[in-house]
């Protein structure tokens, strides 16, 4: 604690604000106009406390001062501290009310306020994407207690419409649990609002959407107003979502006539044109059938290029029902038509042929469209050489102008413009720090590359916070923006496009370092030498790195290293290498190993540890790399990702097997913003001879959403990349039919397939493909397959087309993983803790778009208490602390808040689920009872992203020890009993995480057993079947080890259901189960090991 720190708690104290009431604390004295000064002298900068770890797995806030922090808070905040640091000091709302912590920022002006809210109102101040944020309470009452403008941002509005859409009775995220707004106080003031809403494109798929209406139907707002709101709201939205919810607001709540419509078709029509499902089933029939011809013509082209079928069958139906117009545009609506009739859906060829015969036209004529091909197949282009980067002139202007660019792109984009960036910032500070500092006012903060730290740079107010888990690229940007004047150039500014530096320039960077008497900063010169292209490295060169002698130093100017130049010699000798790719740690293909730090850069990093470093694949760290730094390529549909496309195609060298088809795998699921750049991206890669044909390995490309990859693969054909998509259509083909069933959209990969083949014949009769390309061993063995599916079907019609060939022959048999990767000894092998609780599952809602499976629980001890669980993100509790959350129910049902006051924890304590007001974490250390086994393997049986996590959550339990076959055999015949259970589900962990099978195989044996006595067949059971098909070597392998009960691989139940009558697709599966299990018993086990 400093000197100052001290003097004012001392002042704090001697006022009485020390132990005075929090109601009383808008009207405590201050002292004389010294004590005043003195004590925000004190308070207006510093911590008073870090984050720190509290106790064994337990982690929080630790106070460096004996006072409370809360009262100091709002003593610093009435002395004076500005607004930034009234946010940092300002109390929660679970320590201080929203309404007192309006009135105390209240107490400083308008002005004040203003500035106040335009840094609370911020996104990383919410726990969830629609929750309030901490102060927003605050923010909206100080609005409506002073009667200030309405602040135009969309983060104050989504605070403003949480608890607007709350007073009206309405769902709304108010989070931490506080007091809401008086219904008449939001009312008062919902019109104006409302306008700045609608023409920010205030997002409407949360509370806003569910504000909106409910005013209306309140009274609130009249329906002209309404509808005039709706209309802009409908134009300014900015994601499909939003454009949604406006149409079912004009055509439902306020039930548009068709006239009011056609007054704005002019506006309608573009909105149309972005080609929204939804928006488009709503308002196309109508407008199509109350426009003129010319209307029509223009509405039908952008109805019809929607993806959805059922939106296509709707506007189709609604053409059909009018004559043809004769407006200019009928010809290419007849042409657009006419594609449609040579589609693979018989249900839209109908549909579209059904407008044609009503308009006296005729459709495609299907053998000119089979001619015809799809897609452009190029020769391979040479690789390019990666341009040189040119920095531009350090000058005001020019950085300003750079920053706009930067504040443009998407967040978590860092490129070469962002390095750019960076390097101008060093080079104008150096020179000029004001001037650099003046250009750059006003640009916000924001988490991308070369913006993290700006704002509070320029505001001189640059904090290390927990500055050692950011990692090394924004650990450089603080280290440069905290020296900045003192440093002369960046020393990691990359030398090429492609982000690799040049050994010879970083050498001259070292000496004009050298030369102004600058010491280097570690992270700018260890990421300066990971970048290094040590192709380039001459004698010469390491003689000259030799030579510089400057002392190395972190973020707080403390000295790790004597001399940069040995450094760097001894980073030539022992640089970072490319980690080899190893089995995942889920036993389910191979990844990248964690990269290993060199001993030439240990202890460089201070508080970054080597951990920091652990599984770093990263481009813009490593550019010199090419087999493993395509893992981000796929992740999540970030907006980022298409700049982060375009930089990866900058790389100076062809990718590896592992990354070049990811790069092509990363379009199928992109943000809108990312799409344009992203499919640039790739197609700029192939330009420079960076994807090419004999790279498209399927073997390190997540096989999913397969329809979506054979949608790209088309898209990309079309633009000359034809010879990259062929073999990674078929590849993907092969995985299909390798799997324990047919993945789905192998359908359309066969029909992409089959679109292709005319090109591919044209390619090797031209002399551009070799006449191997035509092997194709997946469609061909897709072909060869009995049935009519639609996969099969457009298989043997590609292959029709295509030359008799030898293929390498393909897998028809799924194969399990070998058992000593997935099952080491002792895994799953834990007794079961009974507790003895009753539980039962069902849906949270089952009427909800995206279903949760929750468990309720009765304790043996308290059979009258009943408990939700319901998992669908938040796991911390099972997988750390050996306890688990739960929502007590309310007046005998289900609390449908999941994020209720009441909320407890559940916890074994030797004898008893112990309930809990609040975390105790590391009390049970051992096992998960039964009842949490039953809420993990609930989990797995979520829809969409909540699935995948409860696929995760296991995992983890399983490699942690925390859950076992014993336990999870004990709760399966109570969860099946449930009908909403399937555990048809559960069986994706075990393909995507196959070391699951230790645990999770009683889901597959008990499933069959429940399967064999009940009257009828379940539903689920071809799945589980499948999955026991797969398993069952392993299975019996574990028997015979001992590890696991010898009926466990005898499936019991399995012979009952072979023996039912039927034709049944489960049957059929069953009965060669059965007779697998018979050979097996006679020939003994084989499995893979």
């Amino acid at each position: 604690m400093t000197t100052d720190l001290a003097r004012a708690i001392d002042i704090f104290r001697e006022l009485g604000w020390g132990d005075a009431a929090l109601e009383e604390l808008p009207n405590l004295p201050l002292g004389t106009a010294a004590q005043q000064k003195e004590a925000l002298a004190g308070l207006r900068k510093g911590e008073w406390g870090s984050f720190a770890e509290l106790g064994e797995n337990t982690f929080g806030w630790r106070s460096s001062i004996d006072v409370d922090t809360a009262r100091l808070g709002v003593f610093t905040i009435r002395l004076g501290a500005d607004a930034r640091r009234t946010i940092d000091v300002l109390p929660t709302p679970h320590a201080l009310a929203d309404g007192i912590q309006a009135e105390i920022i209240a107490q400083r002006g308008p002005a004040f306020a203003a500035e106040f809210i335009a840094l609370a109102c911020v996104s990383r101040r919410r726990a969830w994407v629609n929750s309030t944020s901490v102060y927003g309470g605050a923010a909206v009452r100080l609005v409506h207690m002073l009667d200030l403008e309405i602040p135009r941002s969309v983060e104050y509005l989504k605070d403003w419409s949480a608890f607007a859409a709350a007073a009206l009775g309405r769902p709304a995220e108010i989070f931490p649990d506080r007091d809401l707004i008086d219904a008449e106080v939001i009312r008062g003031r919902f019109i104006e609002h409302a306008r700045v809403a609608v023409e920010q494109a205030q997002p409407a798929t949360a509370s806003w959407g569910e504000a909106f209406p409910a005013a209306y139907e309140a009274g609130w707002m009249s329906r002209d107003e309404t509808l005039e709101l709706a209309f802009i709201g409908l134009e300014t939205a900015q994601r499909p979502g939003d454009r949604a919810v406006w149409a079912r607001v004009i055509a439902d709540t306020l039930a548009a006539t068709d006239d009011e419509l056609l007054a704005r078709a002019n506006a309608l029509v573009p909105v149309l044109s972005a080609g929204d499902a939804a928006v488009v089933e709503i308002l196309a029939p109508r407008l199509i059938a109350a426009s003129d011809d010319h209307l029509f013509v223009e509405l039908a082209a952008g109805a019809l290029a929607v993806k959805s079928k059922k939106t296509r069958l709707s506007v189709l139906a609604s053409l059909a029902a009018r004559p043809r117009p004769q407006a200019e545009g009928s010809g290419e609506l007849v042409e657009q038509l006419r594609a449609l009739t040579g589609e693979r859906d018989a249900a839209l060829v109908k549909a579209a042929q059904n407008v044609l015969d009503a308009w006296g036209t005729t459709g495609v004529d299907d053998e000119q469209a089979a001619e015809a091909g799809r897609g452009s197949w190029q020769p391979t282009p040479e690789v390019w050489t990666a341009p040189r980067l040119e920095p531009e002139p350090a000058e005001p202007e020019a950085l300003a102008a750079m920053a706009g660019r930067l504040l443009a792109k998407p967040e978590e984009v860092h490129d070469v413009e962002a390095e750019a960036f960076l390097d101008q910032i060093v080079r104008l500070a150096h020179r000029d720090p004001d001037a650099a500092r003046t250009a750059l006012r006003g640009v916000r903060q924001r988490w991308a590359g070369g913006l993290h730290y700006i704002a509070d740079w320029v505001a001189g107010d640059l904090k290390d916070i927990h500055l050692a888990a950011r990692g090394l690229m924004i650990t450089r940007e603080f280290e440069l923006l905290s020296s900045a004047g003192r440093v002369p150039v960046m020393l990691s500014t990359p030398s090429w496009v492609d982000l690799r530096v040049d050994p010879q320039d970083l050498l001259a960077r070292l000496r004009v370092h050298q030369d102004e008497g600058a010491a280097a900063r570690a992270s700018d010169l260890v990421l300066a030498l990971v970048r290094l292209d040590l192709s380039l490295l001459t004698e010469e060169l390491r003689a000259g790195f030799a030579g510089v002698s400057i002392p190395v130093v972190d973020h707080e100017d403390r000295t790790v290293a004597a001399s940069a130049g040995a450094v760097a010699v001894a980073y030539a000798a022992d640089p970072v290498v490319e980690p080899p790719l190893e089995p995942s740690p889920s036993g389910d293909g191979r990844r990248a190993a964690d990269v290993v730090v060199p001993r030439s850069l240990r202890g460089l990093c201070g508080e970054l540890s080597e951990r920091s470093w652990r599984s770093w694949h990263d481009g813009a760290v490593f550019p010199t790399w090419t087999e493993t730094v395509g893992e981000g390529f796929e992740s999540y549909p970030l907006a980022a990702r298409g700049v982060m496309l375009r930089q990866g195609a900058r790389h100076a060298a062809p990718y590896g097997l592992p990354v070049a088809a990811r790069f092509i795998g990363a379009l199928r699921q992109l943000h809108p913003r990312a799409a344009e750049d992203a499919f640039t991206g790739v197609i700029e890669a192939f330009e420079r001879g960076l994807l090419r044909p004999e790279l498209m390995d399927v073997e390190h490309l997540d096989a999913s959403d397969l329809a979506a990859m054979a949608r790209v693969c088309l898209e990309l054909a079309d633009e000359g990349l034809a010879s990259v998509v062929w073999p990674l259509l078929d590849g993907l083909i092969v995985e299909s039919l390798a799997a324990p069933r047919m993945l789905s959209g192998t359908a359309e990969l066969a029909d992409a397939l089959a679109q292709l083949v005319p090109t591919a014949l044209a390619a090797v009769d031209e002399g551009i493909a070799p006449t191997d390309v035509l092997a194709v061993p997946g469609l061909r063995a897709l072909a060869s397959r009995s049935g009519a599916s639609r996969a099969v079907t457009a298989a043997k019609a590609a292959v029709t087309a295509l030359p008799a060939m030898e293929s390498a022959p393909v897998r028809r048999t799924p194969e399990g993983p070998a058992f000593d990767d997935v099952w080491p000894e002792g895994a799953g092998a834990i007794p079961a803790v009974v507790d003895g609780a009753t539980i039962t599952a069902e849906w949270a809602d089952p009427d909800a778009k995206t279903k949760m499976l929750a468990i309720d629980l009765r304790p043996a001890d308290a059979p009258d208490q009943a408990f939700r669980i319901a998992k669908p993100g938040w796991t911390y509790d099972l997988e750390n602390e050996g306890q688990c959350s739960a929502i007590p129910w309310r007046d005998g049902r289900p609390d449908p808040d999941g994020r209720s006051a009441d909320q407890v924890y559940l916890a074994w304590d030797g004898a008893r689920l112990e309930r809990r007001i609040g975390r105790e974490p590391g009390v049970h250390r051992g096992p998960l009872t039964t009842s949490m086994h039953a809420v993990a393997l609930a989990a797995l049986c979520h829809d969409g992203e909540w699935g995948d996590g409860g696929i995760c959550l296991v995992a983890n339990l399983t490699a942690n020890g925390l859950i076992g076959w014993e336990a999870v055999r004990h709760v399966m015949p109570v969860l099946l009993a449930c009908d909403d259970v399937s555990p048809a589900r559960m069986m994706r962990a075990i393909e995507k995480e196959p070391r699951t099978i230790a645990v999770l195989w009683p889901v597959i044996t008990e499933s069959i057993a429940f399967a064999a006595g009940a009257e009828t067949l379940p539903h689920w059971l071809n799945r589980v079947l499948d999955m026991a098909g797969l398993v069952l070597p392993q299975l019996t392998e574990a028997a015979v080890r001992g590890w696991i009960p010898a009926d466990a691989a005898r499936l019991t139940g399995i012979e009952d259901i072979a023996k039912r009558p039927g034709r049944q697709a489960a049957l059929v599966k069953a009965r060669a189960l059965a007779e697998r299990l018979v050979e097996m018993s006679h020939g003994g086990a084989h499995t893979r090991s």
